[in-house]
């Protein structure tokens, strides 16, 4: 058989493959959702390698080791709201009043990676609940929230106050929700009234979404930042001003993060989750109808987003692929080693798994149709062996055409 005319029957192949993965019998969502094994509200997210925190009602705080979510010693039962760390050693929690040791107090906790993962009460004089917590270092923190508050962690014990946070006094009074930044020197907050930005000596009010009800910002620099909250609004800040951006929803949003200027992710009421590319915003398929308060990755291709009901969902890109040219020899490869379609079926070391990528590496290798169909199947075998795990019937109809095919494979 002419090697072109296989590589077409191998197109037909991945279409074959699309076009099951869109049938009514396998259903894929962009989203996949997790056992946290917590039944309570989560408001926030945020990890440092492979340790990724949780944070909501009843004082509950999950940690996720990169295979299971387990509940940590939070110390308190109120409501918890926002959770941040300069490393899985560092990571502050801010929530509701809570009494202290009889000092009736913000509630400000630190985890200090302790193997008995217990969290410790951080001395403050203030008695508001706080939204969110954001810093540049460990010694350069911000906590903000309701009735205009924003407090300041420098690394050291006030004797004077008694405490290790700051007082930061500020004209606006309006309830903040979200704190970010790029830098010790650009720092947003906003809240029931808008925006304030920081520049390293003073926080301001910012102009163009005053009087605004935003939920949460994420800044990635000084010239691009991201706000979003009531009734799907997302604004968008370039530096100078902010402007308003089609979302094509009116859900409520409450959470947003992005690893890039290209790929930010909003969450929000009814399990909306909308992704941006750098042009437009558009819906992703989240595969639950829960409120979802918060979301963060570890990178485009590791994003979580959390919510009503204990929900935890994850996303998990296609491994990006990138063929690469050294003299007569080409080769495709991925970032990382995840389970293939083919070995699923037989085994990582069948007989059938080592013959196509013998074919791979001796054949497909060699012209550039052969490439892009590597590059294909590589973008799409995640999709496809996730389908196969929660569907067995559509796995049985992947091996019957994979078992068609090595026929004329061998043939060739």
């Amino acid at each position: 058989m002419h090697k072109k005319l296989l590589i077409k029957r191998l197109f037909l192949f991945f279409t074959l493959m699309l076009l099951l993965l869109g049938s009514d019998n396998v259903s894929i969502a962009d989203w996949s959702e997790m056992d946290s094994g917590a039944a309570e509200t989560l408001n926030s997210v945020w990890g440092s390698g492979m340790n990724v925190f949780a944070v909501g009602y009843y004082g509950i705080i999950l940690r996720y080791n990169g295979s299971t979510w387990s509940a940590m010693d939070s110390g308190t039962d109120k409501r918890l709201y926002g959770v941040w760390g300069n490393s899985a050693k560092n990571v502050f929690v801010v929530g509701a009043t809570d009494r202290y040791d009889n000092i009736l107090a913000s509630t400000i906790l630190n985890y200090d990676g302790n193997d008995d993962g217990i969290w410790s009460f951080m001395r403050n004089n203030r008695t508001v609940t706080l939204k969110s917590i954001w810093g540049s270092s460990s010694t350069d923190i911000f906590a903000v929230g309701d009735d205009g508050t924003i407090l300041h962690y420098d690394g050291t014990f006030s004797e004077l106050t008694q405490g290790y946070w700051s007082y930061i006094n500020i004209s606006q009074t309006w309830d903040l929700n979200s704190v970010w930044g790029s830098s010790s020197t650009d720092i947003l907050a906003v809240g029931k009234g808008g925006g304030l930005q920081y520049d390293g000596g003073k926080w301001s009010a910012m102009d163009s979404i005053e009087n605004n009800i935003f939920s949460a910002v994420w800044v990635h620099s000084a010239s691009d930042a991201f706000a979003v909250g009531f009734n799907g609004y997302i604004f968008h800040y370039d530096g100078n001003t902010w402007s308003p951006m089609s979302s094509g929803t009116t859900k409520t949003l409450n959470g947003v993060w992005g690893s890039s200027d290209s790929n930010v992710f909003a969450v929000g009421d009814e399990g909306t989750i909308l992704h941006y590319n750098g042009n437009n915003w558009s819906a992703m398929d989240s595969g639950t109808d829960k409120t979802l308060n918060g979301v963060w990755g570890s990178s485009s291709t590791d994003v979580f987003a959390v919510g009503n009901d204990g929900t935890v969902l994850h996303y998990e890109a296609p491994t990006p692929v990138t063929t690469t040219t050294i003299a007569a020899t080409t080769t495709t490869t991925t970032e990382e080693n995840k389970p293939c379609p083919t070995e699923k079926i037989y085994g990582e070391y069948s007989e059938e798994t080592e013959f196509l990528k013998y074919f791979r590496d001796n054949v497909l290798s060699k012209t550039p149709e052969g490439q892009e169909l590597t590059r294909l199947y590589y973008e799409w075998s995640p999709a496809i062996v996730r389908a196969m795990e929660l569907n067995e019937e559509f796995k049985e109809e992947v091996k019957e055409t994979i078992d068609e095919i090595l026929p004329l494979i061998k043939a060739e």
